[in-house]
C-alpha cells in the first residue's frame, strides 16, 4: 500500500523500518525556507532597478518560492530579459525565460484561444533566476552582480 506521495505505508512489506514522514517534512520545510530566503535576497538586491518587478505573494496563501521569477519592462529598464539572460549565460549561469504560453507553441497553432495578452507579456519579459535551495551567499552575490551590471551598462 502506498500513501499520497507514493511511499509505501509503514510496515507494508513487514521487512523494513517504518517510514519517517516527520523527518521528510522537516527537510521539505528547510528547502522551502531556503527558497524563500533566496527570493527575499534577490528582491532586496534588485527591486530598485528600473522596470524590474517580482511575482507578489498571494494574500490567500504562502508561496514556496520554488522559482524566483522577475519581469523586466524594457521601456523602463533600458534592457530586456534576453540581455540579462545572455549576460548570465556568458558567466556559465543558467537562467530561463518563464514558460512559453501554450497558445504560442507549434502543437497548438491554429487552435482557438481566448485572451493571451498577459501570458505573452510575461513570456516576453519574464526571467527565472537561479534559486536552488543549495545556493550559497557567494552564488547569490555573483548572480546579483551580473544582473546589476547589465543595468549599469544601459
Amino acid at each position: 500500500m502506498r500513501d499520497q506521495r507514493g511511499h509505501e505505508a509503514p510496515g507494508a512489506r513487514g521487512d523494513e523500518a517504518p517510514h519517517e514522514p516527520a523527518a521528510e517534512r522537516c527537510d521539505d520545510h528547510e528547502r522551502v525556507e531556503a527558497r524563500r530566503s533566496i527570493f527575499a535576497r534577490y528582491v532586496a538586491a534588485l527591486i530598485d532597478l528600473p522596470g524590474v518587478a517580482f511575482m507578489p505573494e498571494a494574500t490567500f496563501g504562502r508561496s514556496n518560492r520554488w522559482l524566483t521569477c522577475l519581469t523586466i519592462e524594457p521601456a523602463k529598464a533600458g534592457v530586456d530579459r534576453e540581455q540579462v539572460r545572455h549576460a548570465l549565460e556568458a558567466e556559465n549561469i543558467e537562467a530561463r525565460p518563464v514558460w512559453k504560453p501554450l497558445h504560442l507553441q507549434p502543437v497548438f497553432a491554429g487552435c482557438e484561444t481566448v485572451g493571451g495578452a498577459v501570458s505573452e507579456r510575461l513570456f516576453d519579459q519574464g526571467l527565472c533566476l537561479p534559486s536552488g535551495s543549495a545556493m550559497t551567499e557567494s552564488d547569490l552575490q555573483r548572480v546579483i552582480g551580473i544582473v546589476r551590471g547589465v543595468f549599469s551598462r544601459r
